[in-house]
């Protein structure tokens, strides 16, 4: 077994158990099933799988991408959100195998990745969330935010600091109770989420979240793996934060506040999930002293 699939699988089972054992081994035949149902040919799976089996191949010398998974929930989730954008500003999806929890979805070409920008990066990111913010109506029973934010609750692992648990339950209340604008968020629209697909910049695997707009942008990669070892990091993200909030027109400090919950859901998921949280414990060790900075951070 390569290095892709045993990560695919060590994931899958410190998520979901013998479920995602027996799932993993049954992945074979499901692809046979798929490959035979949408006619795909010239199948090769991308380097980086870590929740979903994912595949770029061909249908009738189309391109296109398969992705299967083994919660049914995600991958019913991500198809009702893929509709909902109606490739304005998202990938096409193509078709949905339900009982395979499966979807074939467009291929983007040239499909290079914004992380791999150099220039105009906020720009271009912007523009994507401004094209997913739109006011369509939202048909599908999607989780809100405040539904993510629970898991603040949970927090007791002694490697967060007290402060931070405290400060992100302030927050919480705060941003949850004077959201305004609502509407159905990609969810988790980091810059590997986004790719050059002809002459503009599309996303991909939406998670749709009800939500607003600081709390999309927040998943901004703030800094990247060549910078993570800059001495003056923290200058260079809160640099990134005023930058993105000027061209987004939000609310630096509700910008910063979102950047800084959703850290801590994410190192919350990865202690649940059986990961290493270190990463993003570096990151809120950058994020807090910023957030202190301001004024009324939080609306006190």
């Amino acid at each position: 077994m390569n290095e892709n699939l045993s990560r695919l699988k060590q994931t899958i089972i410190n998520a979901r158990g013998s479920e995602g054992e027996r799932w993993f081994n049954d992945l074979p035949q499901t692809l046979k099933k798929l490959k035979k149902h949408w006619a795909l040919t010239q199948i090769k799976p991308v380097s980086n799988m870590s929740w979903h089996y994912v595949a770029f191949a061909e249908q009738n010398g189309k391109p296109v991408v398969l992705k299967f998974g083994a919660d049914e929930k995600t991958i019913y989730d991500e198809y009702q959100a893929l509709k909902h954008y109606d490739s304005q500003g998202m990938i096409e999806v193509l078709d949905y195998y339900q009982s395979l929890n499966a979807l074939l979805l467009a291929r983007a070409v040239p499909g290079s990745r914004l992380k791999e920008e150099d220039r105009h990066v906020i720009e271009a990111y912007a523009e994507v969330v401004k094209k997913l913010s739109s006011n369509h109506p939202i048909k599908h029973p999607f989780l809100h935010v405040r539904d993510w934010c629970q898991v603040i609750d949970e927090m007791n692992d002694t490697h967060i600091p007290s402060e931070y648990i405290l400060k992100a339950k302030g927050i919480r209340q705060w941003l949850l109770d004077s959201m305004r604008h609502e509407y159905l968020c990609h969810g988790d629209l980091h810059l590997e989420n986004i790719l050059q697909h002809q002459d503009e910049w599309v996303a991909i695997d939406p998670k749709g979240i009800i939500g607003e707009i600081a709390f999309e942008a927040a998943a901004f990669d703030l800094i990247r793996e060549d910078e993570s070892h800059a001495v003056n990091i923290s200058l260079i993200i809160n640099q990134r934060i005023i930058e993105l909030a000027k061209t987004l027109e939000i609310e630096e400090k509700r910008l910063t506040a979102w950047i800084f919950l959703r850290i801590m859901l994410s190192i919350q998921w990865f202690i649940e999930d059986s990961g290493n949280p270190d990463r993003m414990l570096k990151m809120a060790d950058i994020v807090y002293p910023i957030l202190l900075s301001m004024e009324h951070p939080y609306g006190e």
